[in-house]
């Protein structure tokens, strides 16, 4: 009996650390709706490796087209001192969306499949940052019965504005100018006002 239990007691010593190895596994992201065409979004990413495990750099996934309607556009990464002397990752991945909707629909990011080595060979995988969310149509496909309000109008006419305050203002101004300069050759005794 007690040898069993010591077994077991070994065991259990010895899962430990592997099924510690990475914790705190966590994705945020913006609202998960009224996504549109084009529209730019980041989510954020953070786990905790534990000692000696780090985060592989060649387990990132690369910039550029994920699926035919989603791009990955910039990837950030971070790390940072963990309680328990492991490390603390937070990976901001900003995504561009060109999926163009016909009616609303849930689409989903899928998860970035991460590494963390021990520097011995050894090699935990993890998936994480995957989200979904939900994207709707810039415009309805067709009008219903009656409504024109998305059929092509012409511009609105602008509407014709006065100058004659401008005007008015100018001719005052050239007016006061002219005075001034007149006042200025007097006191100066600038012809024709020489002969004083």
């Amino acid at each position: 009996m007690r040898r069993a239990a010591l077994v077991l007691a070994l065991a259990v010593a010895a899962a430990a650390p592997v099924a510690a190895q990475v914790r705190d596994v966590r994705t945020t992201g913006p609202k998960p709706f009224g996504v549109l065409l084009g529209d730019v979004f980041t989510l954020k990413t953070s786990f905790v490796a534990d000692a000696p495990y780090t985060l592989d750099p060649a387990s990132l996934p690369k910039t550029g087209a994920l699926t035919y309607s989603l791009d990955l556009r910039r990837l950030d990464v971070s790390q940072s001192a963990a309680p328990g002397g492991g490390v603390r990752y937070e990976i901001a991945a900003e995504y561009q969306t060109f999926y163009s909707a016909l009616e609303t629909r849930t689409e989903t990011v899928p998860p970035m499949a991460l590494s963390v080595v021990d520097g011995k060979g050894g090699r935990r995988e993890l998936k994480a940052g995957g989200w979904s969310y939900i994207t709707s149509p810039l415009r309805p496909i067709v009008a219903t019965s009656g409504e024109t309000q998305y059929d092509l109008r012409p511009d609105a006419a602008p509407q014709r504005i006065s100058l004659r305050p401008a005007q008015t203002a100018v001719l005052w101004s050239a007016a006061a100018a002219l005075l001034a300069l007149a006042l200025l050759a007097w006191s100066r005794a600038w012809p024709p006002f020489h002969a004083r």
